[in-house]
Formats: structure tokens, C-alpha cells, sequence
């Protein structure tokens, strides 16, 4: 099993930044383990993405949670717009 983030909500051309409902300039980025994580594009699934948690196949779940840490933080795509 392996575990991805997709979202429509992507700044153009980037796979990384996302953006806000209201288009200020201002969005977010997210991380897990100290690196960015790049979302897969739902509108465009040829870009990459990262495989944030993978469990190897017949490998027994000891928890019936999986924790993936992941941090946001806020981005200036555009400062005419902030």
C-alpha cells in the first residue's frame, strides 16, 4: 500500500504549492520528515508526487492507525497580491 496527497487546489504549474480558496497571493506548502512534499495534481497525473507511507504487501498492521507526520507552512506566491 502506498499513500499519496492529490488535490485540484494546486498553484499553476507548480506541485507543490497549494493555494487558497481566495486568490491573494498566499498559499501553503507542506513537509514530512524535513522535505516538501509534492502533491499529485488530480487534473494533471503525469506530474510527481511523493509516496508519503509505504507498506510492503502481505506485511502485518500492528495498529489499526497509521501516523504520517506532516507539517503546512505559508507561502508568499505572489507579494503584489499579500
Amino acid at each position: 500500500m502506498q499513500v499519496y496527497l492529490s488535490s485540484s487546489d494546486l498553484l499553476t504549474n507548480s506541485n507543490t504549492i497549494l493555494k487558497g480558496a481566495e486568490d491573494n497571493g498566499v498559499g501553503f506548502i507542506l513537509e514530512s520528515n524535513g522535505s516538501p512534499v509534492t502533491l499529485l495534481n488530480i487534473t494533471n497525473s503525469s506530474k510527481g508526487y511523493t509516496n508519503l507511507k509505504e507498506i510492503a504487501a502481505k506485511s502485518k498492521l500492528t495498529d489499526t492507525t497509521v501516523s504520517i507526520p506532516i507539517t503546512a507552512s505559508y507561502y508568499v506566491y505572489d507579494y503584489k497580491q499579500s
